[in-house]
């Protein structure tokens, strides 16, 4: 249509104006919609190879050093996944077999569940003054309002006992999908790891000659930076996880909880997502103790220890074994967390901070986006004057960018 080469001219308080085309605004706008689109409904597909891409960066130190001492290659590959992968399927397996003896309890645990809950209910209506079970039918009714518009399902089973049977096949039909899910994008992961590492020299070389010779050594800096700091940021991660999953476990043994070891390093894991992942890894063995115990000071110990262990983690275990090796600032940090989750779920809060880090460094290879990278830096508060000092230019101004005589 016409009106889409139509243009406005935007006009500041200086003399400067700019004459911005609406059809590069159209462009981007549609580009941006269409990529988000084909995230969403191929998570399925794209999810693996993100998480094979970063693994294979991880693991390229680790290859390198084999091949160095092996001459074949495929062999050196194939020892350096025994080296890796062992580790990561016999946690996945402590974890599976941990999981199985805690639902193996679920039975006892969920009648101390309901009974506390039907105490709180009782507590609920001589405090507000309600008939007997009303507080009760007002909880329910609003679980079944979220189950409506969030499809999901009431913790508490309060369908009536010919019920339960069906209950109980959705629930096992719902693990064995996504226990199948799991199981096909990890093979998936490792595949492609292993392919990705195999051809790496290929792909570089690849990514290179898109570039004249002079552009050539930027772009293989380009490369060395994102592999930099992407393993900074991996092996950061790993080292973190290690250390708080042993100082949950040994603080959960000391106050006497059942599987200290399962829901220490359980937290640990979780705690790969920023700001989230800690508050989930503590109250699942805060319920858990809520539930098993009797005594009214373990659960507070357990909340005690997990503020605790959180406070030396994020002032000297983070900064001192990670350091800040993505450097993004929490403003930034938070939002890509949250459009992460809205987009692929826990899965995208895990890719979230690697991957918003690989853009930042991007943007400093762009010279237009430069300002970009400095707004999602970490120590904004500090640099704040290189924009009046660096960036003050009209090549590094976003609207030149969508204007009609645009030199980008």
């Amino acid at each position: 249509m016409n009106f889409i080469y139509l243009f406005i001219s935007i006009k500041f308080m200086t003399q400067q104006s700019y004459t911005i085309s609406l059809q590069r605004i159209a462009y981007m706008l549609i580009i941006a919609v269409i990529t988000t689109y084909i995230f969403i409904i191929g998570k399925e597909l794209l999810a693996p190879m993100v998480f094979a891409i970063l693994l294979a960066l991880m693991m390229k130190p680790v290859v390198a050093f084999w091949e160095r001492r092996i001459k074949s290659k495929v062999f050196a590959l194939v020892l350096s996944f025994f080296v890796v992968v062992v580790p990561l399927v016999s946690i996945s397996y402590f974890i599976c077999w941990r999981s199985i003896d805690i639902f193996s309890e679920m039975p006892s645990i969920s009648k101390k569940v309901e009974k506390g809950l039907d105490d709180t209910f009782k507590w609920m209506d001589k405090k507000f003054h309600l008939k007997r079970g009303e507080s009760q039918e007002i909880v329910m009714e609003s679980l079944e309002e979220l189950q409506k518009d969030g499809e999901i399902s009431p913790a508490v089973n309060v369908a009536p006992n010919n019920s339960k049977t069906h209950g109980n096949g959705k629930i096992i039909g719902r693990s064995v999908k996504v226990s199948s899910a799991f199981l096909t994008g990890f093979f998936l992961t490792l595949i492609y790891t292993f392919l990705l590492l195999l051809y790496r020299t290929a792909i570089k070389k690849f990514f290179l000659v898109q570039f004249g010779p002079q552009g050539r050594p930027g772009a293989a800096r380009y490369l060395r930076d994102i592999q930099r700091i992407t393993q900074q940021y991996l092996y950061g991660v790993i080292i973190v996880m290690i250390i708080l999953g042993t100082l949950n476990s040994i603080g959960l043994w000391v106050i006497g909880l059942d599987y200290a070891f399962f829901f220490g390093f359980l937290a640990a894991f979780l705690a790969i997502i920023p700001y989230v992942g800690t508050i989930i890894g503590g109250t699942l063995p805060f319920a858990y103790a809520l539930a098993t115990t009797d005594d009214w000071w373990q659960p507070v110990a357990v909340v005690i220890l997990f503020l605790i262990v959180q406070l030396i983690e994020g002032n000297f275990i983070t900064p001192k074994v990670a350091g800040n090796s993505v450097q993004l600032n929490p403003l930034a940090s938070i939002f890509i967390l949250l459009v992460g989750g809205a987009i692929w779920g826990i899965v995208g809060m895990v890719l979230a901070l690697p991957m918003l880090a690989i853009v930042k460094v991007t943007c400093r290879y762009i010279p237009f986006l430069r300002p970009i990278s400095l707004l999602l830096s970490s120590q904004l508060y500090d640099r704040e004057s290189l924009f009046d000092e660096k960036f003050d230019n009209e090549k590094y101004r976003l609207w030149g960018f969508f204007s009609k005589r645009s030199d980008f």
